[in-house]
């Protein structure tokens, strides 16, 4: 028995739909990950630095590549993506429904009733536009958080470049203190040789100049370990060509005065938890609007008993009982939570301008003893003891132990020095304007 051809029309157009809805629900092909090309990758970003003017890399220069370069950064700065191709459809009309019913047919063994209905949602609560500025709120918290991101590396950077350049200095003092060890032992020899002084001072002596090699080669292998550090901070591999240029941590006359100002209100830190509560009164605003009723228009054909009939269909939700009230209230509830981490953002911001200015303080007050004091005097002794030596005095022990104070007062200064230095560019980091005056007023 063959069926008439009208049905046969329609259930071929029914194919055609369904084939239609399968075309459109192809997933993407997989993305590849080629794990064999990030050694080349890293070698093309060293060899894609410019050429420093001084010969090597300074620190500001370093901080200022730190979002270019740094692969563990731009991952950050990308995490912005899955919200911006959000936005990119947010505005698009929601897709009509079609509905078949097919119940009469199938329980009748053929196709003479067949009603066909596309419903079409009216968008006219705005949930489209509160989705929108609740992705593009999302797409600013994530480059928000990027940014701090960016800042909370460059503070570990200055802490790194500090250690780094006190570990150059500390090797160049101990091959320096052991260079000078050198006159001091040829002396030695001399009186153990005519018997005026004991192979046991001689060796004690002797153990004092490698002790100090010891503590250069201690020294240059953390520098190297440091300098390592600084170019995997960087993205860079070990081995390029690419060089640093240390601090130079010297103290001059009128340094001591300390940034002035108040915690800037655009950190980036404050900044990010300001976004994060943009991004929670968006979800208020879309929890709201979905609240609102959107009916829902249907129009198509039919057929019964043979004839033709044209079918058109309204449905409206009823808010009675659920009316959305839950989703809001845990909106809602999200957004002050996310309003208290802003403000505690801003206090913890506080905290840490004072104890950055306690730890300049600190630096300074600890060194002026050294600087004032310590210092001076070990080196008067060195060079009293020296000229006694070379008179013909039987203590050279007492001249290296000079020697070895001063080169520890020193370190010490330098010490102090960066740690003072560190808490220097922290609490500029935290005055420092981080936005123009329109974007504030923005």
């Amino acid at each position: 028995m063959t069926l008439p051809p009208h049905p046969v029309r329609l259930r071929s157009n029914a194919s055609l739909l369904l084939f239609a809805a399968l075309t459109c629900c192809a997933a993407p092909p997989p993305r590849p990950v080629n794990l064999d090309g990030i050694a080349e990758r890293r070698d093309r970003r060293g060899d894609s630095l410019p050429a420093p003017a001084s010969g090597g890399l300074s620190l500001e220069e370093a901080r200022m590549l730190l979002p270019v370069l740094d692969p563990e950064l731009q991952l950050a700065f990308a995490r912005e993506l899955p919200a911006l191709a959000g936005r990119e459809h947010a505005g698009l009309w929601p897709d009509p429904t079609l509905n078949v019913d097919l119940a009469n047919a199938l329980s009748g063994g053929a196709l003479d009733e067949l009603d066909v209905l596309i419903q079409v949602p009216l968008a006219i609560a705005g949930r489209q536009k509160a989705l929108a500025s609740r992705l593009d709120a999302q797409a600013r918290l994530a480059v928000a958080r990027a940014e701090q991101q960016v800042f909370e590396r460059a503070r570990s950077l200055e802490v790194d470049w500090v250690a780094w350049t006190l570990a150059l200095a500390e090797a160049r003092s101990n091959e320096e203190l052991a260079g000078d060890l050198a006159g001091p032992l040829k002396r030695i020899e001399v009186l153990v040789d005519t018997g005026n002084l004991g192979t046991v001072e001689s060796g004690l002596l002797r153990l004092a100049r490698i002790d100090a090699e010891r503590r250069a080669v201690a020294a240059s292998q953390r520098a190297k370990d440091l300098e390592l550090r600084i170019l995997h901070a960087l993205g860079l591999r070990a081995g390029g060509h690419v060089a640093f240029i240390p601090l130079a941590l010297g103290h001059e006359p009128g340094e001591d005065h300390e940034p002035e100002g108040s915690v800037s209100r655009w950190l980036p830190e404050l900044v990010a938890a300001a976004a994060a509560l943009e991004v929670a009164d968006a979800a208020v605003q879309v929890a709201h609007r979905a609240r609102f009723v959107e009916p829902s228009l249907g129009a198509g054909a039919g057929k019964e008993g043979g004839g033709r009939r044209v079918l058109f269909g309204l449905q409206v939700p009823i808010p009675l009982w659920n009316r959305g009230l839950g989703a809001l209230a845990q909106a809602v509830a999200r957004r002050e939570v996310t309003a208290r981490a802003y403000e505690l953002a801003f206090e913890r911001a506080l905290e840490r301008e004072e104890r950055a200015r306690r730890a300049m303080r600190s630096a300074r007050g600890r060194r002026a003893p050294v600087e004032e004091g310590l210092l001076p005097l070990a080196i008067d002794q060195e060079s009293i003891l020296a000229e006694l030596l070379a008179l013909g005095d039987l203590r050279p022990f007492l001249l290296v132990d000079a020697m070895e104070r001063r080169q520890a007062a020193e370190i010490e200064r330098l010490q102090l020095l960066g740690e003072e230095q560190v808490a220097r560019m922290e609490l500029e980091a935290l005055l420092a304007p981080y936005a123009t005056n329109e974007e504030q007023e923005r």
